[in-house]
C-alpha cells in the first residue's frame, strides 16, 4: 500500500476548494502533495508507464520559457529581469512535473474511478463555498470576496464536468443523488456570473455525452435527467428576483451583444497587444513576465475607458496569447504540440476506454476541453489546475496504449 492515492485525493481537494495556495506565505499547498509523489516515484523500482510523450513536450515548453529569458539577457535586457520571472520559470518546471506525476499515477491505479467521483464531490463543495462567499457578502449579486469571479469560473470549468460524468456514467438508478448535486452546482455556476464558465460547462456536457454515445454506453435516462437539469438552470435568470435577477439578466443579455461589451472589447485590445509584441520578437518573445511590462501603440485603442497605462498594467486575459508574446515560437510551438497531442490522442483514447468501462476518461477529456477553452479568456496557465487535468488526459492515453498492447 503506497501513499499515492491519499496524496492525489488531498491535492484534488485543495485544488477544488481554493486552498491551492497560501497568498500570505507565497507557497503552494499542493506542492507538498506532489513533492511526496515525486519522492515516492523516485524510490519505486518499477519502470515508467509507456512512452512519456507528454513529459517530453512539457519539458520542451519549459525549455522554451528558459530560452525566452536567456534571449532577454543576451539582448541587453538583464536589468529588467525580475526575481519573479525566474521564479515563474521554476514554477513552470513544477507544473510540468505535476502533469507527469498525475499521469503516471492515474494510468495504472485501480482507484482512478474513485478519484473521479471524489472530484465530483469536490465540485459540489466548490459550489457550496461560492454560495457561502456570496452570503457573507450580502448576496450572490455582490462580487465574491475570497476569490475573484474568474477564479471561481476556471475551477467550475475543471470540476463541474466530473459531476456531469458521474451522472452520465452512473449505473442505472444510481444517478439521482448526483443529479441533485449537479442541479445545485449548476445554479451556483450560473449565479456566479462567469460567462466563460457557462460556455465551457455546456461544452463539457456535450463532449461527455458524445463520447458515451460513440462508445455505446449512453443511457436515455441519464440523458433526460441531464437535459432537464440544464433546462431548469437556464431558466434561473427568469425565476430569480430582486438585485440577483437584474445582475443575471444583465450578464445574460451581454451574450447577444458582445460587440459592445466593454470586458470583451478590452480582451480584444489585449489580444492585439500580444500579437504586436509577438511581431517584435517572434522567436523568443518578450521573456516571461514581459507582457505587462511592455508597451505598444494600438491602432484600435480609441476607447475613453481604457488608457495606454491601464492597458499596460492589465493581465493578458488569454493564456495562449500571453505565451506567444512572452516566449515566442520557442515556447508556443511545444505548448501547441502538447495540447494538440492531448486533444487528438486523448479523444480517441477516451472513446475506447469508455467502451471498456473506464468512464472517467470521458469526464477527464470533457474537463480538459472546458479548461482549454476557458484559457482563451484567462491567463490561467500559470496555475496548477490546467496541468493537473492535462495529467488526467495523458493518463487516459497511456492506459489505452497499455491495454491495447495487452
Amino acid at each position: 500500500m503506497t501513499s499515492t492515492a491519499p496524496l492525489l485525493f488531498a491535492a484534488t481537494t485543495l485544488l477544488a476548494l481554493m486552498a491551492a495556495s497560501a497568498p500570505d506565505l507565497g507557497i503552494s499547498l499542493t506542492a507538498p502533495c506532489f513533492g511526496l509523489l515525486a519522492l515516492e516515484r523516485l524510490t519505486r523500482r518499477s519502470a515508467p508507464s509507456g512512452a512519456p510523450v507528454h513529459l517530453a513536450l512539457a519539458s520542451l515548453f519549459v525549455a522554451g520559457c528558459g530560452l525566452s529569458l536567456a534571449a532577454r539577457v543576451w539582448g541587453g535586457d538583464a536589468g529588467e529581469l525580475a526575481r519573479g520571472d525566474l521564479l515563474l520559470l521554476v514554477r513552470f518546471g513544477y507544473w510540468a512535473a505535476v502533469l507527469a506525476l498525475t499521469a503516471d499515477a492515474l494510468a495504472r491505479a485501480p482507484w482512478t474511478p474513485r478519484l473521479a467521483h471524489w472530484a465530483a464531490v469536490c465540485a459540489a463543495g466548490l459550489a457550496a463555498l461560492r454560495l457561502l462567499d456570496g452570503l457573507f457578502q450580502g448576496g450572490l449579486h455582490h462580487e465574491p470576496r475570497w476569490l475573484s469571479q474568474n477564479d471561481y469560473g476556471l475551477r467550475f470549468s475543471l470540476f463541474i464536468p466530473f459531476l456531469i460524468g458521474s451522472i452520465v456514467g452512473a449505473r442505472r438508478g444510481a444517478s439521482a443523488g448526483w443529479t441533485l448535486a449537479l442541479a445545485g452546482a449548476l445554479a451556483v455556476v450560473l449565479l456566479n456570473g462567469s460567462r466563460s464558465a457557462w460556455v465551457t460547462v455546456a461544452l463539457a456536457s456535450g463532449v461527455i455525452l458524445a463520447i458515451h454515445w460513440l462508445a455505446g454506453r449512453l443511457r436515455i435516462g441519464a440523458l433526460a435527467g441531464l437535459a432537464a437539469t440544464l433546462a431548469c438552470c437556464a431558466a434561473l435568470p427568469w425565476l430569480a428576483s430582486g438585485p440577483l435577477r437584474g445582475r443575471l439578466q444583465a450578464r445574460w443579455d451581454t451574450l447577444s451583444r458582445l460587440e459592445t461589451d466593454k470586458p470583451v472589447l478590452t480582451r480584444k485590445l489585449l489580444v492585439e497587444k500580444g500579437l504586436l509584441l509577438f511581431d517584435q520578437r517572434p522567436l523568443f518573445g518578450q521573456g516571461l513576465g514581459g507582457f505587462s511590462r511592455s508597451r505598444v501603440r494600438l491602432v484600435s485603442s480609441q476607447e475613453a475607458w481604457l488608457t495606454d497605462a491601464d492597458l499596460s498594467s492589465r493581465s493578458a486575459h488569454n493564456a495562449y496569447v500571453k505565451v506567444l508574446a512572452e516566449t515566442g515560437l520557442a515556447g508556443a510551438l511545444p505548448l501547441l504540440a502538447l495540447l494538440g497531442w492531448l486533444a487528438l490522442r486523448g479523444g480517441a483514447a477516451a472513446v475506447r476506454l469508455t467502451r471498456r468501462g473506464h468512464c472517467w476518461a470521458a469526464t477527464a477529456y470533457g474537463s480538459f476541453l472546458a479548461v482549454s477553452a476557458h484559457l482563451w479568456t484567462l491567463s490561467g496557465l500559470t496555475g496548477t489546475e490546467p496541468w493537473f487535468i492535462y495529467g488526467w488526459v495523458a493518463a487516459a492515453i497511456v492506459r489505452d496504449q497499455a491495454e491495447g498492447r495487452a
